[in-house]
């Protein structure tokens, strides 16, 4: 039975939050997710919480620049800001706490996690873990989360 794309976008909105314990950003994406959908633009929260989209046309069809356009950040106090990239089946956004981030790759046909790319820094935020270790942390944090709400059910 093929997913749609409601039920991916859940998904998707489900790794996310089990990424939350982590990178407590995730749960802000979600919102803007919320109200306008896997958004391929710029989403920002302005000084009164209310979020907008605006046109963010700045890549090409080169999958390089994506991975350096999708980016979470803080204008200013509690302007917060999101720019996400959804091409061909795919979508991209990067999660940030300080300066630590991980880029992440979804399937927006299934929901499914295709790439996690976390940043090189090695120290306590990572627990001094290598890519690979990273990549798991990041897997485990998701699969603890599906686990928990199938125990649930």
């Amino acid at each position: 039975m093929k997913t749609t794309k409601k039920e991916a976008k859940k998904k998707i909105v489900e790794k996310l939050h089990a990424l939350s314990s982590k990178f407590p950003i995730a749960e802000d994406l979600i919102e803007a997710i919320g109200k306008f959908g896997l958004f391929s633009c710029e989403a920002y929260r302005d000084c009164y919480g209310r979020w907008h989209l605006s046109p963010y046309i700045a890549y090409i069809e080169n999958k390089r620049r994506l991975w350096d356009e999708a980016e979470s950040y803080y204008i200013d106090e509690g302007r917060l800001c999101f720019v996400c990239i959804g091409m061909w089946k795919w979508w991209y956004t990067r999660l940030r706490n300080g300066r630590h981030f991980v880029l992440l790759q979804f399937d927006i046909e299934d929901g499914s996690l295709i790439k996690i790319v976390p940043d090189k820094e090695i120290d306590s935020f990572w627990k001094g873990k290598t890519t690979n270790e990273k990549r798991k942390e990041i897997r485990n944090l998701i699969k603890a989360k599906e686990k928990k709400c199938k125990t649930k059910e």
